[in-house]
């Protein structure tokens, strides 16, 4: 049997920051100044009127009329072992506050630096302005800088024209790692010509993916009824079925599962005289003694069983295709209809096995309701 084997990867947040008054955690800390901190939404006069300042609303980095750089060196993040790869990344938006036009220019730009295992920082991502003239995007623009830590170079990433841009804005910046450094830390540099030219950083993130593929496994359950699956599933039909759990490396584990359910046996049981007959035909029966703690009846292991001893109550278990029931208890009495005429108890009502009132008939099993209130279920074999 095949599977197709879809590779997926189990990912851990390492250390963030989302630049919000009491940070989400595990926070990524930082030292220097941010140089501005802004929440809500952009004003009617802005270039973008009433877009997010921070994802859906919340406190983002603002820079604006930074000349030298807004230089943030977040803490070194000492990475446990077991990754196959990271990733550093932080969404991003250009816009101007103060007006419907403006915003970076070619002049303006983001540069991100990281050190791998405390060696020099490395520039690796710069995202600038359009390149003919000012330009704005919002965190929901398509254009995206994302790259591999090596080559050891600068890349530079930016728009052409100016204006809206929400095709070629840069709101996605993320820079993949191996699993097997040490420690890692960046430096983020916002920089801004004027207070027309904004930029917004948010929801910067450091995450440790593990990669697998599924895993594959088959049984062939036999079961009564239903099945209930590792996963949880209930099946009532037999069939081949696939389920899904997490292995041990986290991953899905996919199980085929070969079902056969088996019908519970029919535990109805068909009196004749003094006979008891099983209705379920095909199966293995043991016939107990319900005044004995339905202890078996020595080779008593046919459908149809006759007691020994006339007076008693008795069952019988059925196992078919290995799903086992038992009946209900079936009372013969032989003391006759004149004995039953003769009790010194009062019969007020006769019951069928449905439960339904009717009148008295031998050798058939009824429910006798005492005037007493006591009641007992009873066959009544008509000798005479």
């Amino acid at each position: 049997m095949s599977f197709s084997l879809k590779a997926q990867n189990v990912i851990d947040t390492l250390a963030m920051q989302d630049f919000e008054p009491v940070p989400a955690t595990p926070v990524w800390n930082y030292s220097d100044t941010l140089a501005d901190t802004l929440s809500g939404y952009a004003s009617a006069t802005s270039c973008i009127p009433g877009t997010p300042l921070g994802i859906n609303g919340s406190t983002a980095w603002h820079v604006a009329a930074v000349g030298g750089g807004n230089a943030i060196t977040f803490d070194t993040i000492v990475i446990p072992s077991g990754y196959d790869s990271l990733y550093v990344s932080f969404h991003l938006a250009a816009l101007n506050l103060l007006s419907s036009t403006g915003g970076p220019d070619n002049l303006d730009y983001v540069l991100v630096q990281y050190s791998v295992d405390s060696a020099a920082y490395v520039s690796r991502v710069r995202i600038r302005g359009a390149i003919n003239n000012n330009c704005f995007w919002p965190y929901d623009a398509a254009g995206q800088a994302v790259v591999s830590y090596l080559p050891a170079t600068e890349s530079v990433f930016q728009p052409t024209n100016s204006g809206l841009q929400m095709t070629e804005g840069i709101s996605y910046v993320q820079i993949s790692f191996p699993g097997n450094i040490s420690s890692l830390s960046i430096i983020i540099t916002p920089r801004s010509s004027t207070s027309s030219d904004s930029w917004l950083i948010d929801d910067l993130v450091l995450t440790g993916a593990i990669w697998c593929s599924n895993t594959t496994d088959s049984i062939a359950p036999v079961a009564c009824e239903s099945y209930t699956a590792p996963s949880g599933t209930v099946f009532t039909m037999s069939g081949l079925y696939y389920d899904t759990i997490p292995n041990a490396a986290g991953c899905d584990s996919i199980i085929a599962i070969n079902l056969t359910v088996n019908p519970m046996p029919d535990t109805s049981v068909v009196q004749a005289g003094a006979m008891l007959t099983a209705s379920q035909t095909g199966a293995s029966y043991q016939w107990l003694d319900c005044d004995n703690s339905f202890a078996q009846i020595t080779g008593e292991t046919g459908q149809s069983f006759t007691p020994a001893s006339m007076t008693g109550s008795y069952a019988v278990e059925i196992d078919l295709s290995g799903c086992v029931d038992t009946s209900a208890c079936y009372y013969l009495d032989q003391t006759g209809i004149d004995e039953w005429i003769n009790s010194e108890k009062q019969v007020v009502k006769i019951l069928d096995i449905t439960g339904r009132e009717t009148h008295f008939r031998p050798n058939i099993p009824l429910i006798f309701i005492y005037e007493d209130g006591t009641r007992e279920c009873k066959i009544v074999f008509d000798e005479r």
